[in-house]
């Protein structure tokens, strides 16, 4: 449709060399499938319009794969960021540089050349990374477009830590449990009780989230913001369907008609 009026993802990737460019179109076609392939996009998908910007790499792979290697790359992706080897960081203005090439572009998706289990999303920056040839980069790529495109948190947690933090802004974590949830109407209180296993199952307040175990709250067991392979929960979904909504008008063009009234 229209860019004016849809969701453009762009892919943009890094490490690929002129003649890696078949394998980018490859991991991009991959990963486009998969996102296409799960609910709410699969619902939503004529919202949508998706790009690939070839872009060329000076070296082939990218920064820490392994540890140790630098690569003199478009985008400078690499893992090992913050010290947590999965991290697979971009430099988001470079992404975007290349990104822009499309006439409009609501999220970028920086794909690595590089087989290494990997990514990250930037929520404020609106851009998502994954490992081109990595065989988990689908479900990757997926849950790093809920942070970058939904502002959803991740679901999982590390150790037993408490969380002494705020209300999060996140509409998948909450310090609300059920019943306090339930009375004030915040969060996902309208889904509570709901059990559809298409969507993860029953709707509930699961101890355990934004990497603490304690005092803060999921929606349901399982999803894919806390597991690869899953599905999204209902409270989710409604988030990316709120974002989608901010940038789509839901009609394309109002039909003007004269009328004569008698």
């Amino acid at each position: 449709g229209p860019s004016a009026n849809r969701i453009d993802i762009v892919f943009v990737g890094d490490g690929y060399l002129a003649s890696e460019l078949g394998s980018y179109a490859s991991h991009t076609n991959t990963a486009m499938a998969a996102f296409l392939g799960i609910e709410p996009f699969t619902e939503y998908q004529g919202l949508f319009n998706v790009h690939r910007v070839d872009v060329i790499s000076n070296e082939s792979g990218v920064d820490h794969d392994p540890y140790g290697t630098y690569r003199d790359t478009a985008m400078d992706m690499a893992f090992w960021c913050n010290d947590i080897e999965r991290l697979l960081c971009v430099s988001t203005t470079k992404a975007w540089g290349y990104a822009n090439n499309v006439p409009s572009a609501d999220i970028a998706l920086a794909v690595a050349n590089s087989s290494m289990y990997g990514g990250a999303g930037y929520t404020s920056a609106n851009v998502a990374t994954f490992s081109g040839a990595n065989s988990a980069a689908p479900d990757v790529a997926i849950h790093e477009l809920g942070h970058s495109l939904g502002n959803l948190a991740d679901e999982y947690f590390y150790t037993n830590d408490t969380y002494t933090g705020p209300e999060p802004s996140a509409r998948n974590a909450s310090t609300y449990d059920a019943a306090t949830m339930a009375s004030n109407g915040a969060k996902w209180a309208p889904w509570l009780g709901e059990n559809q296993s298409q969507w993860d199952g029953l709707v509930g307040t699961y101890e355990g989230c934004m990497y603490a175990a304690y005092d803060i709250y999921r929606p349901t067991n399982n999803s894919m913001m806390r597991a690869l392979g899953r599905p999204f929960n209902l409270p989710s979904a409604e988030s990316f369907i709120i974002e989608f909504y901010k940038i789509v008008d839901i009609i394309d063009e109002l039909l003007h008609q004269s009328f004569i009234t008698i």
